[in-house]
């Protein structure tokens, strides 16, 4: 079954992988000296690496898609954060409903009807909360707190999400007391 300048690697798998290879590399050589008499040389038929247009384009690819990533992580990341803001807003009213089962009426901090900082509470809450939240994006805004008339019972806590802007959170929320326009109540 031998074929004239052909040995089967069968005969050179007595040898192990030493024969093996040997085969290969007889072969490889065979093949390239074939092509080398076609006409074609070695420079022609082998790729040193890649053209500066395959790079430019994988480059190029690369970018967009790391582009596409950075922009769903950021959107993700503003919505954690005004997922925090609500849940911040609801301990704080759990807070000041403990608050006024105690004293019979919410915190006065300043005049009825004037917003001030929520951490201005921290005296009166100290009891129901232990510490005043703040808003998870440094620098941001803080959260407000109003007190209605002593007569309504009311108050609000107001708040700036990313996504939809200022919104308030309270009793008989009056949305006059922090000017124009008015925030809706948040979701």
């Amino acid at each position: 079954m031998e074929h004239k300048g052909f040995t089967p690697p069968f005969l050179y798998a007595d040898n192990g992988i030493k024969g093996i290879l040997n085969f290969m590399t007889i072969h490889h050589r065979r093949n390239a000296l074939h092509k080398e008499r076609a006409g074609f040389t070695p420079a022609l038929t082998v790729s040193a690496g890649f053209t500066l247009v395959e790079l430019l384009v994988t480059i190029s690819i690369i970018s967009v898609l790391a582009s596409v990533v950075l922009t769903s992580v950021n959107s993700a990341r503003a919505k954690a954060r005004d997922a925090k803001r609500r849940a911040d807003m609801r301990q704080v009213q759990t807070a000041l409903e403990f608050y006024y089962d105690t004293n019979n009426a919410y915190p006065s901090v300043v005049a009825d009807n004037l917003g001030t900082e929520l951490s201005n509470l921290s005296g009166s809450l100290a009891p129901y909360l232990s510490v005043i939240p703040s808003d998870p994006k440094s620098g941001w805004h803080t959260y407000q707190y109003v007190r209605g008339p002593a007569s309504d019972n009311s108050y609000g806590l107001w708040v700036r999400l990313e996504s939809s802007g200022y919104c308030v959170i309270g009793v008989s929320v009056n949305p006059g007391w922090w000017g124009s326009p008015n925030p809706p109540l948040c979701p």
